[in-house]
């Protein structure tokens, strides 16, 4: 190396020499590795093996790859079908338990309108006032109770 640098020292401020490869390949001669290794006919036949193993393996490796992605596409519809039947089971109990609430809120609305409705009446009325003129407990009279101002 330092035979290199003394050979190709550094002229100038842009630290430019010439190519390390192409000093070594001067210096190397018959030993280049970019000389030829054989005949044509010895690189064809080179080129026509590699392609033969080529072409029996590449099916077979293509084969093997699409069998993975099948495989592997299985495992999701499985993994996609247990997450749609836990979330069916989920929607279906959140069903259940709105209609259990709405239905005991409706038993709650109706005994507070019992509750209402006979607190409201005044003993002895024969008939049911409707529930905008009744008097409530604590309150003050509902509009048809009120009297009527004319001046």
């Amino acid at each position: 190396m330092l035979a290199y640098a003394q050979h190709y020292p550094l002229e100038s401020a842009d630290l430019q020499r010439a190519s390390v490869l192409s000093a070594w390949m001067v210096e190397q001669h018959d030993k280049s590795s970019l000389r030829a290794v054989g005949t044509v006919a010895q690189a064809l036949s080179d080129v026509s093996d590699r392609m033969r193993i080529y072409s029996e393996r590449v099916p077979a490796m293509s084969l093997w790859q699409a069998e993975l992605a099948h495989e592997a596409i299985a495992e999701l519809r499985a993994s996609l079908r247990t997450s749609s039947d836990r979330l069916d089971a989920s929607w279906m109990q959140m069903l259940r338990t709105l209609r259990v609430e709405r239905e005991a809120l409706a038993a709650n609305i109706a005994s507070e309108r019992e509750s209402v409705t006979a607190a409201g009446d005044p003993p002895g009325a024969g008939h049911a006032r409707p529930a905008f003129c009744r008097r409530l407990p604590g309150r003050a009279a509902a509009i048809g109770d009120r009297p009527s101002v004319n001046h």
